[in-house]
């Protein structure tokens, strides 16, 4: 087929492409052209959807180094301008500060029929297990925490289609050990959970390390943190299906943590399998997706790739996968992908594998045939393609491919590109941990947004009855029912936090009013901002920013004060965001008098685990102070100052 760059090898141009939705598996040593070929097929497909000849989508998942920068600088002009191109390098140095490339929900569900979620929930907590399964695999110990972490999945599950790590670790670590802690969990769950969650409380502290050995990873460590625990997925999968799509991830083994290589690439395949399973209960048009894999045995043993092998077809989806041996690849697993590829490409190979090619590209070749294959050169080729229905079996193909296709931008263009990919896909900001090292800063009980939801419809000197308030929460999307409501009422009850202000009397029903307790509003809203500082501007500007963060619905509270360690002034934190920022209010006089003293409270909050710091003051001076700090420290600081009669953020 000609293209812009010439002409690509004869048989790779003679696949139908067609084909490739039918799965095409390639094996070949080390140097012997397997990246080059994939590339020419990526080309072919990109130039058959410039002609109209055959609408198809790619996806390249790169675990090695430099075929997805390839694949992308090969791409026409014309293709890349057609806004259905994504590049996305988990290592980019183009991330913004703080950040990362990419955001992915490993947890995420979406796109299926509401009347199967049952089922989607159950496949995607399948692949979960099959992630850490392969990531620990720790078989003997594995077995016994299994149903464990299944059983929190499920739960997560019952409350969200989007929960993430975080939440699993932190469900770990409340029902650990704590029967109450599970007496609330199973109020709130399904019933066929509830007895389980039970059961689980009661379990000794130490039987749940094994779980929490799994799960901490995603909220300690930055790199897992910052790309596979964030609210929601920033890639649109489910574009990446559509007609004329390039979506290409680079996962370069020299540059990923080793024990987030595999996983990385385990995660984008599974993405990319439940958008397409979406698509079909969408009963959307099914345009023929093809997934490109060298080096496919990273996946380890999964039940994924398996499955997406032999259903794929039906699906839209095709896979040309490559690898240098069989010893790669569980034998399971390989004799799946031989028996679903329509079309077996095979490099110089050698050994049992020169004779098993020999077999399936010529039963009657024998020894010589696989002779020939060990002496094949590098970028020589034999290929078998399964007849049509009706036909005979035709005699292998052999072939010579060309190199990869010449770059049609440079490098320049492609790092420009690479950075505004970083820029479209980087999650919001780091999510922090809700137990995370902030959390020892607090000077006040830290409350999760349900019972904060509380807490805010009583301020202002409210007393609501449980039922106004179970409402409030239940309609906020924050619980499920009433019930579960009611019970966190009793327990910022036990508390202190509320107490019952009067009880009304209906029919045979007593209706009890709460109010926030005298604690309650010490603690969460007017604090005793003499504790921060007695110059005489701080308390009015510490309640100027207590109520902005309440006005937004974030979580706030006075810093723990004393003790011989450094402290914010307030803390906040967004739970939807999953964000946690310290507070400073300074004084007019130590603007002044101190103001490196007022650099240093900025700059100190990313070391204490906030993700940045919140500077008020009423001197806008501030502003200049925070342009003496390193920039990337910077960059985390907003300052607030009074403009006009109003707080502005700048």
């Amino acid at each position: 087929m000609p293209s812009a760059h010439g002409e690509i090898s004869r048989a790779v141009s003679a696949i139908d492409p067609r084909m490739l939705t039918m799965h095409m598996r390639i094996m070949g040593a080390t140097g012997t052209g397997k990246s080059a070929l994939m590339l020419n097929i990526a080309k072919h497909l990109e130039m058959a959807n410039a002609s109209g000849s055959f609408a198809s989508a790619s996806v390249m998942i790169d675990v090695k180094d430099d075929d997805s920068a390839r694949l992308l600088r090969q791409l026409e002009p014309s293709t890349l301008a057609s806004g259905k191109v994504v590049y996305i390098d988990l290592n980019s140095a183009h991330a913004p500060d703080g950040s990362a490339p990419v955001g992915i929900n490993i947890l995420e569900i979406g796109g299926y029929d509401k009347s199967d979620r049952d089922a989607a929930v159950s496949q995607a907590v399948g692949h979960v297990m099959d992630i850490m399964r392969e990531v620990y695999s720790q078989k003997h110990v594995y077995v016994q925490v299994e149903r464990l972490i299944r059983l929190l999945l499920m739960y997560l599950y019952s409350r969200s289609d989007s929960p993430t790590m975080l939440d699993l670790h932190e469900a770990a670590l409340q029902i650990q050990g704590n029967r109450e802690a599970g007496e609330r969990m199973a109020r709130s769950a399904p019933d066929a959970l509830r007895d389980p969650l039970r059961a689980a409380s009661r379990l000794r502290a130490d039987q749940w390390v094994p779980v929490l050995n799994r799960t901490e990873p995603f909220a300690v460590d930055d790199y897992l943190r910052k790309r596979f625990s964030v609210p929601h997925t920033t890639v649109d999968f489910a574009r990446a299906l559509e007609p004329g799509s390039v979506t290409i991830f680079r996962i370069a083994e020299a540059e990923t943590p080793a024990h987030a290589h595999a996983m990385a690439a385990r995660v984008v395949a599974l993405k990319v399998w439940q958008a397409v399973l979406a698509r079909s209960a969408s009963r959307a048009e099914r345009t023929p997706v093809v997934l490109f894999l060298d080096e496919f045995h990273v996946l380890g043993e999964m039940d994924l790739l398996g499955t997406m092998a032999s259903r794929g077809r039906s699906q839209g989806l095709g896979l040309v996968l490559a690898h240098q041996n069989s010893s790669q690849a569980p034998p399971g697993l390989l004799a799946t992908l031989s028996g679903n590829s329509s079309t077996t490409v095979f490099g110089r190979v050698s050994g049992e594998d020169a004779h098993a090619a020999a077999t399936i590209l010529d039963p009657a070749g024998g020894r010589a045939l696989a002779a020939r294959l060990a002496a094949l050169s590098n970028r020589s080729f034999a290929m078998m393609a399964t007849p049509p229905p009706g036909q005979e079996r035709a005699a292998p193909t052999w072939f010579d491919s060309r190199p990869p296709p010449p770059a049609r931008i440079g490098e320049a263009e492609a790092a420009a590109i690479e950075a505004a990919m970083c820029r479209a896909h980087a999650p919001e900001a780091a999510p922090a941990a809700p137990e995370g090292a902030w959390r020892a800063h607090l000077g006040a009980r830290y409350l999760p947004a349900a019972k904060w939801r509380i807490v805010l419809s009583l301020m202002g000197g409210k007393a609501l009855n449980g039922a106004s308030v179970s409402g409030e929460v239940v309609n906020a999307g924050l619980a499920i029912n009433r019930d579960e409501v009611n019970a966190w009422i009793g327990e910022l009850a036990e508390a202190g936090t509320l107490e019952v202000s009067h009880t009304r009397k209906r029919g045979s029903v007593t209706e009890r009013f709460y109010r926030l307790s005298g604690a309650g509003v010490r603690e969460y809203e007017s604090p005793d901002w003499s504790a921060i500082g007695t110059a005489h501007d701080v308390a009015g500007v510490a309640a100027a920013a207590h109520a902005h963060y309440v006005a937004e619905g974030k979580f706030v509270c006075i810093a723990a004060q004393g003790g011989g360690t450094e402290s914010p002034d307030l803390v906040t934190y967004d739970h939807s965001a999953r964000i946690a920022r310290a507070v400073e209010i300074e004084s007019r006089s130590e603007v002044i008098s101190h103001p490196e003293h007022v650099i240093h409270n900025m700059a100190k909050a990313g070391p204490m685990g906030f993700s940045g710091c919140d500077t008020w003051s009423l001197r806008p001076h501030i502003r200049t102070l925070r342009g003496r700090l390193d920039g990337p420290v910077a960059r985390t600081v907003k300052c607030y100052v009074m403009e006009g009669g109003s707080w502005v953020c700048a």
